[in-house]
């Protein structure tokens, strides 16, 4: 008597763990029938497709005593978990990996689950989904996999980042490297006094750092060329990254990552930004420079997750950046830079 297939459920109802019981229904119903323990139905050759096939006995699997055949016709000797991901010498957890498959997690989370390592998780799922493309050409149980995210995908297709495209603001960096590099001048010659407008000033000695200090004739006040500024405590030291960093502030970039480009702390970097952004400011009180500014991004609800791909699932992570609500894992809002002729750009990963 020939066994009865469960039910599958249509793709898309999900358990509150994210699990599609369509697909877990769909694979359960395919790998009874797999390891089911009769004869019959007999299976098609998979050599040469031939229906004259006999009973070839048994052999004893991990997963029980399977049916063997013999066809005919090019006298392959198989059995039904030939050329199937069951076909593996030991399908362990399988009923814990068919329930995962679907779930939004990842291979490290999955790895733990059913104390496996990870890799082997990545290439398990890997086969599955050639298999459920196998079984359903059109795909839609194949889609229904979120176990491992992308990196398990057979062909992931590209992400398409907002941030993909943007350019150097070549009149931004121009207009701030050219007063930055007035106000950190170390020419003697001495400039108006910034607090009433004379010329009756003299050069005073240079501070430790090697910025000249001036004094007016008329209101006797001592000041430099950064007097009055937000550049006005910059140590030195800094100054040949701050002037690198200032061509990065009209990129969308993460500080974290931007810090690291230049060799300084994420903390420092945000106080350049801030910095930065007040000077374009004064420089501009109508805010067209300061507009420019977009170092300093963070994901928004159009970012895809680089791992599973889902938009709108960023959540701030104390102290370690971002992750994705969907598949749990940290990302970044590290993106591709390069320089081309002279203007920094970014650019997909795939470029």
């Amino acid at each position: 008597m020939r066994r009865a297939q469960p039910r599958t459920r249509p793709p898309g109802a999900r358990s509150d763990t994210g699990e599609d019981r369509g697909l877990t229904a769909f694979l359960g119903a395919q790998v009874a029938t797999l390891l089911s323990g009769s004869h019959e139905p007999r299976p098609r050759c998979p050599r040469c497709d031939g229906e004259h096939i006999t009973s070839a006995g048994f052999k004893t699997r991990q997963s029980g005593r399977l049916p063997m055949f013999e066809c005919q016709t090019c006298g392959r000797y198989f059995g039904r978990i030939v050329d199937t991901p069951l076909s593996e010498k030991h399908l362990k957890n399988l009923d814990l990996f068919i329930s995962l498959l679907s779930q939004p997690v990842s291979c490290v989370e999955a790895g733990e689950r059913m104390g496996s390592l990870p890799a082997d998780v990545g290439r398990r799922v890997t086969a599955w989904r050639e298999w459920l493309l196998r079984l359903d050409p059109g795909g839609r149980w194949e889609r229904c996999v979120r176990l491992g995210g992308r990196p398990t995908e057979l062909e992931p297709a590209p992400l398409d980042y907002a941030e993909i495209g943007a350019r150097e603001d070549l009149a931004l960096t121009a207009r701030l490297t050219r007063k930055f590099d007035e106000l950190n001048s170390t020419s003697r010659q001495p400039p108006p006094c910034p607090r009433c407008g004379s010329r009756k000033t003299h050069f005073s000695g240079e501070s430790k750092g090697g910025i000249p200090g001036f004094q007016c004739g008329t209101c006797r006040r001592k000041f430099s060329r950064r007097s009055g500024t937000p550049l006005v405590n910059t140590k030195t030291a800094a100054l040949e990254r701050m002037r690198e960093f200032i061509r990065y502030l009209a990129l969308p970039l993460s500080i974290m990552q931007v810090s690291e480009i230049v060799g300084t702390s994420a903390g420092m970097a945000q106080k350049w930004r801030d910095m930065f952004a007040a000077f374009a400011g004064q420089l501009e009180p109508c805010g067209s420079l300061t507009s420019k500014i977009r170092l300093g991004v963070t994901p928004d609800g159009a970012t895809p997750c680089p791992f599973c791909g889902r938009t709108g699932t960023a959540q701030h992570t104390d102290g370690r950046g971002w992750s994705c609500s969907g598949c749990g894992r940290l990302f970044s809002m590290r993106r591709e830079v390069v320089d081309r002729n002279g203007r920094l750009h970014i650019v997909s990963d795939e470029t």
